[in-house]
């Protein structure tokens, strides 16, 4: 679905892999730490009008897919939630639909039938697919919407990465205030989740070079385009999930725009740097605080009050590792991070032009329908 390059989500990951393999071998410093927005979920109140075009072009799109296996495989997938009168997915390319995790789809959901709530849905993740892409193609193209209809919208779920290059989540001893759950799953590496599924804030620490060589694992060899290229080093992604909440009235969910003010989420972690002298029980317990978070590391070491005043201390001043400086990562990133995403959605007529926007008919989306489906 589109007239997107299949190659330019790979070939940004190249680049970026082509950078963090440039770091010196003592390891990461800040200035390696890449950030970026993982997952963004948007409802809008959108006037019947526009509901209604939405219905149209999903019906539209439905004559055109194939019937059986094969509608797993297309640019275009109509799904079914009882939530909603009508749900699609969508991917730029053929290829995309092949994606193992189904990252690089772009999700619409629209009649609410939740009392209260708004009457559309769009997700995506901005690291794969750029705001301009959705304004020019999805929106513009393929919806006949304005983009600008995001400006009101609300923001149900963000999700924020950092990545940094030769660390390992088995390396890291973290906590994070009020957190007092932490789990473990292990496949595909190990991915450790910090705070509650249905909390406000949730934190997921994983190795993502073991995920890419995972994800590259199931394409075989006939979709060797869409591989990401695996780093030669480890790579650490710390990933906060956020439901944010107005700074304007907490009750509410926060606005699009007011992203631009979100407070730093990263800020009250605390990854730990590795004291220079502890004792043998001090040494389990911060063993411990890597797979069950401090917290349940201090609980199981039994330390006399004395003791753990002596330990806590030692971390204090072990600091955190050279690359961990979230203030200075926010302050440095997160400025352009949020301007991308939220520009096209401001002005979505200004910037350049996306290729396959112009001359959009319905003969388009037939063709970009029922191109050969790889088997």
């Amino acid at each position: 679905m589109g007239q997107i390059d299949s190659k330019s989500v790979v070939d940004s990951v190249a680049t970026e892999v082509q950078e963090a393999d440039e770091i010196s071998l003592i390891g990461a410093n800040l200035d390696d730490v890449r950030l970026s927005i993982d997952g963004l979920s948007l409802n809008v109140d959108l006037p019947p009008e526009m509901v209604a075009r939405i219905y149209k072009f999903v019906n539209e799109m439905s004559t055109y897919v194939p019937q059986g296996a094969a509608i797993y495989k297309n640019p275009f997938h109509r799904f079914y939630d009882r939530y909603y009168g009508t749900s699609f997915k969508a991917y730029l390319n053929n290829l995309m639909a092949w994606e193992p995790t189904g990252a690089s789809a772009f999700v619409c959901q629209t009649g609410s039938k939740r009392p209260g709530s708004k009457n559309t849905r769009f997700s995506w993740n901005p690291s794969k697919c750029d705001s301009a892409t959705i304004a020019g193609i999805i929106f513009d193209g393929y919806l006949n919407i304005p983009a600008d209809c995001l400006i009101d919208s609300t923001v149900s779920s963000i999700h924020l990465a950092a990545d940094i290059p030769k660390a390992r989540v088995d390396d890291q001893a973290m906590s994070y205030p009020k957190m007092r759950v932490v789990e473990n799953r292990f496949s595909s590496g190990r991915t450790m989740r910090l705070g509650i599924k249905s909390g406000k804030t949730g934190i997921v620490v994983y190795d993502k070079r073991d995920e890419i060589k995972a994800s590259n694992s199931k394409l075989g060899t006939f979709l060797a385009e869409l591989k990401e290229p695996v780093p030669t080093h480890d790579l650490l992604r710390i990933e906060v999930q956020l439901k944010p909440t107005s700074l304007l009235n907490p009750a509410l969910p926060m606005g699009l725009m007011e992203l631009i003010t979100l407070p730093n989420p990263f800020s009250k972690l605390r990854v730990h740097a590795v004291p220079a002298h502890l004792n043998r029980d001090e040494r389990l317990a911060l063993t411990v605080a890597r797979y069950e978070g401090l917290r349940r590391a201090l609980y199981l070491a039994e330390f006399t009050p004395a003791e753990q005043k002596s330990f806590l201390r030692k971390l204090q001043k072990a600091g955190s590792p050279i690359w961990w400086k979230p203030e200075q990562l926010w302050e440095q990133q997160y400025p352009l991070l949020i301007d991308d995403l939220l520009t096209p959605f401001k002005h979505p007529h200004s910037g350049m032009a996306i290729p396959g926007t112009e001359n959009f008919d319905a003969a388009l989306i037939q063709n970009a329908a029922t191109e050969v489906t790889l088997p």
